[in-house]
This record gives structure tokens, C-alpha cells and sequence, in this order.
């Protein structure tokens, strides 16, 4: 009954979220300006790695946004960047905190998802961003819905292998070479 219940929650939330969302301008190679990155920040050897890739779409006149959840109890103010940590995920798997909704109240050209896994309540994080295009890797059939672009990618590899999928998959897209 409690499982049902958090189910129900759950998903009433994420369609109300996701029609709120949904945005009739799909990105352009022009309109890739504006970049939001969501990663899993637990471990600071991908964090480097991902703020490296930050620090390089910045370089090209990219506007980057981080923003990571973070597998601790308790806020992690040494991070410097906008998160969310298990203590702001709410009973049926839903995170709320004040940073979530500033990243939430902006308008994103293309949302990255850099997770090596996806959780509910990345799911609902990743629907809950207005972004024109949402990029991440491809896992299982079921979360394809989740990303308007699907890059294959084989967890194992690695964050940095992940990144050198998407490059070439949005470069691909917005290119065609």
C-alpha cells in the first residue's frame, strides 16, 4: 500500500512537471549556448573531470551551469557548486532543496546528464529542467523516455569516455560530420 502510494506521488508529480516543462523550440547548433550539467558529485576524481568539461564549454562561449547530486546525508558546502544530497530526497523519491529550484527556474538550451546510473530521483531532476534538448547515456529502454537524445555508453568506462560520447554524438547532430 505505501509503495503504491509513493508510486502514485511520484509519477502525478513527474507529468505535472514534465507538461510545465515542455518547450516548442528544440535546440539548434546556434541555440547551444546556454548548458546545464547534472552529475553525480560524490566522488571528487569525476568531479574534476566534469569541471574540466565545464571549463572547456565555457572556453567555447558556452554559458555552463553545474549541478550534482551528492550520496551523503548531510549538505556538502565544500563543493562550491549548486546540489542536492539523500537528506533532501523526500519519501517518495522526490529532491527539494533551494538550489534544485534556482536550477529549476531557468531556461536551459541543452541539459547533460553525466550519470553513470539513473534513480528516481535523477529521473525526476532531469524531467524537471526546462531544456530545449536533454542529453545523457542510453541504459535501459524504459529511461530512453527520459532523454531526447540517447548516447551509448558502458558505465565501466567512465565518466571521461561518457563525455567523449556526447561531444561526438551533439556534434554529429547539430553538424553532421
Amino acid at each position: 500500500m505505501i509503495q503504491g502510494l509513493k508510486t502514485y506521488f511520484y509519477k502525478k508529480k513527474l507529468n505535472e512537471i514534465s507538461r510545465r516543462n515542455f518547450l516548442d523550440n528544440k535546440a539548434s547548433n546556434n541555440a547551444f549556448q546556454n548548458v546545464l550539467l547534472f552529475f553525480d558529485g560524490t566522488d571528487s576524481a569525476e568531479r574534476k573531470v566534469i569541471q574540466k568539461y565545464a571549463a572547456e564549454l565555457e572556453g567555447s562561449g558556452k554559458v555552463v551551469k553545474l549541478f550534482a547530486y551528492v550520496n551523503t546525508k548531510e549538505p556538502y558546502s565544500e563543493l562550491g557548486i549548486n546540489h542536492y544530497v539523500n537528506k533532501d530526497i523526500n519519501w517518495y523519491k522526490m529532491p527539494s532543496n533551494q538550489d534544485l529550484q534556482i536550477i529549476q527556474n531557468k531556461d536551459y538550451d541543452v541539459m547533460i546528464s553525466l550519470l553513470s546510473e539513473l534513480k528516481l530521483h535523477h529521473i525526476f531532476v532531469i524531467e524537471s529542467m526546462k531544456a530545449a534538448m536533454k542529453v545523457g547515456p542510453h541504459m535501459y529502454e524504459s529511461q530512453d523516455l527520459v532523454f531526447d537524445l540517447g548516447v551509448d555508453h558502458k558505465p565501466i568506462l567512465g565518466i571521461p569516455e561518457l563525455i567523449k560520447n556526447i561531444k561526438t554524438n551533439i556534434q554529429v547532430l547539430f553538424n553532421g560530420k
